[in-house]
């Protein structure tokens, strides 16, 4: 029969989603951050919505970053390896705090303080399709009940504010 788009996004994401897997587990089975890390995906590759101008959102984060002083090093490495195995496709790792401009992996501890302190609605909106690609499944879950527990102390009417603003930004007129 015929493969339906929304049937096409999610097996071309399933076939993204293993590739990383695979390059990441032969790429850490040596590193000492090993239990301490997980990758997650985001935007249209977190929710398997992807399109063929869709780019791979991800997201390192490890816990107890201090005691692994290469570990930087070792990221931009492993995106560089990731690169190298998705040409034609871009892997962004922009939806981080601080963006682009920022180191490229983070610190549990650092995000909640950013979820809880300094990430606006409409970055805390982007992770709504932020999904556990591989790593320690344990720490990934703590992230992700932080950041929903963080998202439901906001106050509803200034939510309610900063979406209506962040849409008329997009869609002026």
């Amino acid at each position: 029969g015929i493969i339906k788009p929304k049937a096409f996004a999610e097996i071309y994401t399933e076939y993204l989603n293993q590739s990383i897997i695979y390059l990441t587990n032969e790429f850490v089975s040596d590193k000492k951050w090993l239990d301490n890390f997980f990758i997650a995906a985001m935007g249209s590759f977190g929710s398997s919505e992807l399109s063929f101008a869709s780019d791979i959102d991800l997201v390192f984060v490890v816990s107890d970053i201090q005691n692994f002083p290469d570990i930087q090093k070792d990221f931009q490495r492993l995106l560089q390896k990731l690169k190298d195995n998705f040409s034609g496709l871009e892997i962004d790792c922009r939806l981080r705090p601080e963006g682009k401009s920022s180191q490229l992996v983070w610190d549990l501890e650092e995000y909640k303080k950013y979820f809880s302190n300094r990430a606006r609605i409409w970055e805390l909106q982007a992770f709504t399709k932020c999904r556990y690609v591989l790593g320690n499944i344990e720490l990934f879950n703590s992230f992700f009940t932080y950041y929903i527990q963080t998202v439901k102390q906001k106050d509803k009417t200034l939510v309610k504010k900063e979406i209506s603003e962040m849409r008329k930004k997009l869609y002026p007129g």
